[in-house]
């Protein structure tokens, strides 16, 4: 691993918790970690040092989204700290594909994880119920995640609410980033002033007063940026104008869409959350609905049933009339446009972030929804106050 960069101190104390945690066999550690304050690096030192001290010790990595596992196995390799292990998803880790007589697939969960030690990265996405699969495990558990961030989708549980270990002062690497300065700001001020603040190279934010109809038309190829924004009757609003924009037509999703999962199945590996690319659909006459296959962001494919009601729905359907509670399953819709919420473990180059804040928001609640939607951005953040009018 090249050693152009030093642990700093706060780095240097987790980094030895970690080693401590590790020869003493406890169940779990928690590290928590702001943007740009040096969780993948200290991740890489970790992984050096481990297998320093024990060759035989077996590590496996994973997160809970393709596109972070992603992101955190280029990391690693850039970094020269990723041997054999396992860097993937969570639900590749724990779960193993099953084809049926019929030529289905179906998911079953392992027996066991080929793991002394798991590491998971960006643990602020895990749910209370992929927290209690994983611990059935009995494997030594490193979660490391932003706790600055909003807890998980559907619940109040939130793993990295209350870490052990916090990682607070951005490195020196990152504190140039416009968008990292933000988000600092943001988690102090709760509040984005108007303006803009760019990097040499070209990246960097601004925030910006425009009606959502000239937004729409004022965003070059808007299929590539994730629009983000907090109430689901702007979400459903802006995915129509966004695929009116693409040349999409009428209410039926159609191949090369976008789509996001709103609803958990673990026998099938699909969860709140995840993206994917609609492959084929076709529709299923006299009935509630289509049959699709959709690339999801994790690499697998999904190939079954979805419900036609679900496109479009300001909310995730609960009930259907016709159609019995325990059939309504497989609920996919538009994912051009999404809440703050649903957008979490999820990053892009480019985002645009409409500020929409409940009424029923507390200060604190709102410089977390904030703070998470400004992360979102890698290279291109566009924050706008909404004009009504």
């Amino acid at each position: 691993m090249p050693a152009t960069l030093e642990l700093s101190q706060e780095q240097k104390t987790a980094f030895e918790a970690i080693l401590a945690f590790v020869k003493d066999g406890k169940p779990e550690l928690r590290i928590g970690g702001y943007a740009g304050t040096g969780k993948t690096y200290l991740i890489a030192h970790t992984l050096n040092a481990i297998r320093e001290l024990n060759k035989n010790k077996v590590i496996a990595l994973a997160c809970f989204t393709g596109k972070a596992a992603f992101v955190l196995r280029d990391k690693l390799t850039a970094a020269e700290a990723l041997a054999n292990e396992y860097c993937g998803t969570i639900h590749g880790m724990m779960y193993r594909p099953v084809e049926d007589k019929d030529g289905g697939i179906s998911w079953r969960r392992n027996d066991s994880i080929d793991a002394d030690l798991v590491i998971i990265d960006e643990a602020s996405m895990v749910n209370e119920t992929i927290y209690n699969d994983l611990k059935k495990y009995n494997v030594p558990m490193l979660f490391i995640g932003d706790h600055g961030q909003l807890p998980p989708i559907g619940g109040q549980f939130g793993l990295m609410e209350k870490p052990d270990l916090t990682l607070t002062q951005i490195q020196r690497q990152a504190a140039q980033n416009p968008i990292i300065q933000l988000s600092a700001q943001v988690r102090a001020e709760g509040q984005i002033p108007f303006g803009q603040k760019a990097a040499p190279l070209g990246d960097g934010w601004r925030k910006i007063s425009m009606r959502l109809h000239d937004l729409v038309k004022a965003v070059d190829d808007p299929g590539l940026a994730m629009f983000l924004c907090g109430y689901n009757k702007t979400r459903t609003w802006l995915n129509q104008a966004i695929r009116a924009r693409l040349g999409f037509k009428g209410d039926r999703p159609e191949p090369g869409e976008k789509l996001i999962c709103l609803k958990n199945n673990r026998e099938i590996g699909i969860f709140n959350g995840m993206g994917g690319l609609l492959r084929r659909i076709k529709e299923k006459k006299d009935s509630h609905w289509y049959e699709a296959s959709i690339q999801m962001e994790d690499g697998t494919e999904f190939k079954g049933s979805v419900i036609k009601a679900q496109f479009g729905a300001q909310e995730t359907l609960r009930e259907l009339e016709g159609l019995e509670r325990e059939l309504l399953r497989e609920l996919f819709d538009f994912g051009y446009a999404l809440t703050v919420h649903k957008a979490q473990g999820s990053e892009a180059d480019r985002v645009i972030l409409v500020e929409e804040r409940f009424s029923s928001m507390t200060d604190e609640d709102w410089r977390r929804w904030l703070y998470t939607g400004v992360t979102r951005a890698r290279k291109h953040l566009t924050v706008v106050s909404r004009v009504r009018a």
